[in-house]
């Protein structure tokens, strides 16, 4: 559990992290990479997530009240089973 309230999160890496309950209330997501993350019970409130990748993102309770969410790219069915055949490369 983290706190990440109005942090400048653009353009960061975030994939394959794990961050429960972790908030990132009004914080600017935009264009980060947080595939196959989870984010179980995180809040983002307000946060900008505007075309960041949430490819295979676990997301269970989490809060998404007001957040922006334009253009994100969601997870690709194609990409998810060929990761699943071959999970060194994912």
């Amino acid at each position: 559990q983290a706190l990440f309230i109005r942090a400048d999160l653009r353009d960061s890496m975030l994939d394959k992290v794990v961050a429960h309950r972790t908030s990132f209330q009004s914080a600017k997501l935009t264009y980060a990479d947080m595939s196959h993350s989870d984010v179980t019970g995180a809040d983002f409130s307000l946060a900008n997530v505007s075309f960041a990748c949430v490819h295979n993102l676990r997301d269970d309770k989490s809060i998404w009240d007001g957040a922006i969410v334009l253009g994100q790219r969601k997870t690709d069915v194609d990409l998810l089973e060929a990761e699943a055949k071959n999970p060194a490369r994912s």
